[in-house]
């Protein structure tokens, strides 16, 4: 691998060089096996989640569909929860008999499975927007500063969330 071609094709997408690295490296298939494997937490539950899987950060995970090219792809980064807006309405969420239960899980250093959080670009504006309201809010409550996400990046040429096949294609450019 061309650690030159690398560098070029993470600065023309924004997105970290490592990242494209282990995209180039691993085959679809692992990464769509991370999606599949992507856990999803019991509503309401009574005990902190600890037995969903980790990833190092960079890791992508791609969008189980047919064609791997039109795939959406994503990777765990850090963000500050304050930095995302939950893509629901908060709804009275905070009130839920659960609410207080996760804060406390979150002081006390039990994270759940890593939250979905898309950038979204309008006008200019760079906005992070989360799918998991929950596990963003109660972060944000708990005054965690730094969380793993899942995060997928905007494509700003074709405005677009990020596909495997953008970044197949400009390695192919070279």
């Amino acid at each position: 691998m061309n650690p030159v071609l690398v560098q070029q094709v993470a600065a023309r997408f924004s997105v970290p060089p490592l990242f494209v690295a282990r995209v180039l490296t691993e085959s679809p298939d692992q990464m769509r096996e991370r999606y599949r494997a992507d856990y999803s937490v019991p509503v309401n539950g009574e005990a902190p989640v600890t037995d969903y899987p980790n990833y190092m950060r960079y890791t992508p995970r791609m969008v189980d569909v047919g064609d791997p090219r039109e795939a959406y792809i994503d990777y765990v980064e850090v963000l500050d929860p304050l930095d995302v807006t939950p893509s629901e309405p908060e709804s009275g969420i905070r009130l839920h008999p659960t609410f207080a239960r996760y804060v406390e899980w979150y002081k006390a250093g039990h994270l759940p499975p890593y939250p979905s959080v898309f950038e979204q670009i309008y006008d200019g504006e760079r906005k992070l927007i989360g799918s998991n309201r929950r596990r963003i809010l109660t972060a944000q409550e708990a005054g965690i500063r730094q969380l793993l996400v899942w995060l997928g990046r905007w494509n700003r040429e074709t405005g677009l969330p990020l596909k495997y096949g953008d970044l197949i294609e400009a390695t192919a450019m070279h």
